[in-house]
């Protein structure tokens, strides 16, 4: 085979080995322990998780107590009847967590083992960061042409859902005048409306009523999708011109957010909203748009100010990471190095050039965030606002006092006691609290509040199951098999898993092994499903579905948190990875941290407020004043963290540092030994069929990559200039390093990110791009047969190879 077909054999058979491996394992959780049944996890863990600085800093007795709790934990969850993906349509998160963990240990093991003349196509030249993305090919006088996109610029609109919404002025409507008085005035909205899909535009005139009438029509059609949205409707505009102009833009921040909800786009609600009212715009719209407009601009400016003067420190930052970067890959302890510096400095003036430039980088990044959140966003005000009003509740001398004059670690450590203590009898000095204790079952504070939590969620359910129940009038016989079938036993839902159909939904509402049997209004729910008739009675079914499989988790939950493994596993989580922090902090003079940390809140708001309450400052002047609050405040971080090594007297971060270049040897052993690290793979028939399989899962692999790459290049099309350069430049950061300088291949650092794209966009509101994405994935899938694939067999290999890396002494339990 040739080094292309190397390479994708043996990863398709470290996938499909991980594949089982990590299926016996959450079968028999204990048989992590066993090299014989899962060697490539047991080696893992052994070398990587049980030595793992947090726990190995425990008793051999406590790190064993550890691991009983975890096993016990994963064996009484296992034992439980939690969802699947199938019935939730869509992936969980115990589903989504194994392919993270499939994918991770994937790109690791392919990264340490060879096989053949892979190291061919390993070492071949590769595009690096450096091709596509020179800091020099930014084109500064560009930035400065940026604009806010206009009512007209159609080509720059962002179209979410094929709708573009834009709130362009604020309209003063006179109160109405009697005798006895005259009523105050109100402003109404101006609100540009543009549909992609037949390039139409329209302006209506709204008032604050009519929005506020718009979001409880929504919620009562909607509930759960209301529910989730991150800003609520801001109140009613008061006669201030900075308040006129911040209300508009988190006003339009609402309604822009509301289409981005499918469900929203497309409810008929909303779509009246937007269809009424329409307006023309007068000569006083037009001069209060362009005052807008010049808002927006200076906005803008700033934000062109600060990525500049990122771009500028990146320059240097690039420049002397390639050195850094030179270091690491030829020496074993370039890291520990300027961990050392770091645990030396006593002023970051005095830091090498590479710190120093880091640390310049770090309060630019977080100066352009504060601005970003605090003052160039539509929401910044109300979260602004909300940030005050924390700061000034917040209990700081308090907490300084407590820090300074108290142990830290013996007061957690006293709270962590009262909240899993468990609760001899049911606690008489609060009512409501004893009956929400004997109602549910917990035995502590901690089970009892997370339990309480879990009953919120069911209530909620419960208000939208009433809600459908209403609308499905007529279909109670299918609502009923539904129920049946949350509440069957493990082996009979899985048998009716098993059976063949388009959906398990459908399934469920004609399979002959739920009673009642299905009627002749089978046919409208199938019709339905095809779109050959109203699709609205198959998703309210859909939806009935889902809270009553959501409903049965909850509960399933609710019994796990009244159980010990979980308490017992968190307990000893909470004391063995926050212990040893604590420790450390206490001795770190942490008091004097958190009085600067008091200090850098109490400045920079109060720049931001005089910020925000002027209209003459320029872009360079804000810049200047942000970053200023930052510069007065980095030398007592620098300090904390000197003091923190200084006073990390059992070397945890040490230990830490160690075990992170532990990855990076035994990633480099390929370059060193070749012989250590190969995979011998022995097929003894390499048939034509075989080859066909293995080069359609090539072309497929290759193929996805593509749809992925085609994806994202749309979905950065749609970006506005200013925050494509940001992200352009941040790739940058690195110069031409990337994952290959360090032996791991980029593509299949890429497939990592292409899984965990793929499984955001399945729990997102979809646009026909995502969905065409997903169909496009699908399709290939279908048509992949691995039969003669499978037939191969390295496990043994994989049990030689890795003995043969213990003996080699690149292994964490064979260094210092």
């Amino acid at each position: 085979m040739d080094p292309l077909e190397n390479h994708f054999l043996k990863k398709f058979l470290l996938e499909r080995q991980l594949q089982k491996e990590l299926k016996l394992m959450w079968e028999n959780m204990r048989a992590v322990d066993d090299p014989e049944k899962l060697p490539l996890l047991s080696f893992f863990f052994h070398e990587y998780i049980s030595t793992f600085p947090f726990i190995t800093n425990n008793t051999e007795q406590q790190q064993q107590q550890f691991w009983q709790d975890v096993f016990q934990f994963v064996e009484n969850f296992n034992s439980k009847n939690f969802s699947t993906s199938n019935e939730r349509n869509g992936s969980t998160k115990r589903s989504q967590a194994n392919r993270k963990l499939l994918g991770g240990l994937l790109v690791f093991y392919n990264s340490v083992l060879i096989t053949g003349n892979e190291m061919a196509y390993l070492t071949e030249p590769h595009l690096k960061a450096s091709d596509t993305a020179k800091l020099d090919k930014f084109d500064f006088q560009k930035k400065k042409n940026i604009t806010v996109v206009g009512m007209d610029q159609y080509d720059r609109m962002k179209f979410v859902n094929g709708l573009y919404i834009n709130i362009v002025a604020l309209r003063r409507v006179e109160g109405e005048q009697s005798w006895f008085f005259t009523a105050s005035h109100h402003y109404d909205f101006i609100i540009q409306v543009v549909r992609r899909e037949d390039s139409t535009t329209s302006f209506i005139c709204k008032s604050h009523h009519q929005l506020g009438q718009l979001e409880h029509d929504l919620k009562k059609e909607l509930p759960g999708v209301m529910s989730t949205l991150q800003t609520k409707l801001p109140h009613k505009p008061k006669d201030n011109e900075n308040k006129i102009e911040t209300n508009r833009m988190a006003t339009r921040s609402w309604l822009r957010q509301l289409a981005e909800k499918m469900e929203v786009a497309e409810s008929p609600v909303f779509e009246e909203f937007l269809s009424t009212d329409i307006t023309k715009l007068t000569h006083e719209d037009e001069a209060d748009y362009k005052h807008r407009i010049n808002h927006e601009m200076d906005i803008l400016k700033t934000q062109i100010e600060f990525h500049d003067q990122t771009a500028k420190v990146m320059q240097d930052l690039t420049h002397n990471f390639e050195h850094f970067k030179q270091s690491i890959t030829t020496q074993d302890d370039a890291v520990m190095s300027l961990f050392k510096e770091i645990g030396s400095l006593k002023s970051i003036k005095a830091a090498s050039p590479l710190l120093k430039t880091f640390n310049d980088w770090c309060k630019l990044q977080l100066a352009a965030i504060v601005y970003q959140t605090f003052l160039g966003q539509d929401d910044s005000y109300a979260i602004l606002k909300k940030t005050k009003k924390f700061h000034r509740l917040f209990p700081y001398s308090l907490i300084y006092a407590i820090l300074r004059f108290t142990n830290p670690m013996k007061m957690v450590s006293r709270i962590i006691d009262l909240l899993f203590v468990n609760i001899p009898r049911l606690p008489t000095w609060n009512r409501q609290l004893a009956e929400d204790s004997k109602n549910t079952g917990a035995r502590n504070l901690f089970s009892l509040i997370l339990i309480m939590l879990l009953n919120e969620d069911l209530n909620g359910f419960g208000k939208e199951l009433y809600t459908l129940k209403e609308k499905l009038t007529g279909y109670e016989l299918y609502m009923e098999r539904i129920d049946k079938y949350v509440n069957l036993p493990n082996e009979e839902m899985e048998k009716i898993r098993q059976e063949p159909g388009e959906n398990l939904v459908l399934t469920t509402l004609s399979t002959s092994l739920i009673s009642p049997p299905a009627d002749v209004r089978l046919n409208a729910i199938v019709a339905s499903f095809k779109g050959e008739e109203d699709t609205t009675l198959y998703l309210n079914l859909r939806q009935y579905w889902l809270l009553q499989i959501r409903t049965r988790d909850k509960l399933l939950f609710k019994e796990l948190w009244r159980q010990p493994e979980l308490i017992n596993l968190i307990k000893s989580t909470v004391d063995y990875f926050y212990t040893p922090l604590i420790k450390v902090f206490a001795k770190a003079k942490v008091h004097i941290a958190f009085s600067a940390l008091e200090g850098l809140n109490n400045g920079m708001l109060k720049t931001l407020s005089s910020i925000q309450r002027s209209d003459h400052l320029n872009s360079t002047e804000i810049y200047q004043r942000i970053k200023t609050v930052l510069d007065n405040h980095e030398e007592v971080i620098w300090n904390f963290i000197r003091d923190v090594y200084v006073n990390d007297d059992e070397k945890i971060f040490y230990k830490l540092i160690l075990w992170i270049e532990r990855f990076l040897n035994l990633v480099r052993l390929k370059f060193e030994n070749q012989q250590a690290v190969m995979l011998d793979i022995e097929i003894e028939n390499v048939t034509p069929l075989l080859k066909q399989q293995l080069h359609a899962k090539i072309n497929a692999t290759l193929a996805k990559r593509k749809l992925f790459k085609d994806y994202l290049e749309a979905k950065n099309s749609q970006r506005d200039e200013l925050e494509k350069d940001w992200e352009k430049m941040n790739e940058g950061l690195l110069g031409d390093t990337t994952a290959d300088d360090f032996g791991v291949k980029s593509e299949d650092i890429q497939d990592i990110n292409n899984v965990a794209l793929e499984e955001n966009i399945l729990e997102s509101n979809q646009t026909n791009l995502e969905k065409e994405l997903l169909a496009r994935l699908n399709a290939i899938d279908i048509n992949s047969d691995t039969s003669e694939l499978d037939k191969i067999d390295i496990s043994q290999e994989v049990k030689t190879t890795l003995q043969r890396i213990r003996s080699s002494g690149r292994c964490l339990n064979n260094n210092k």
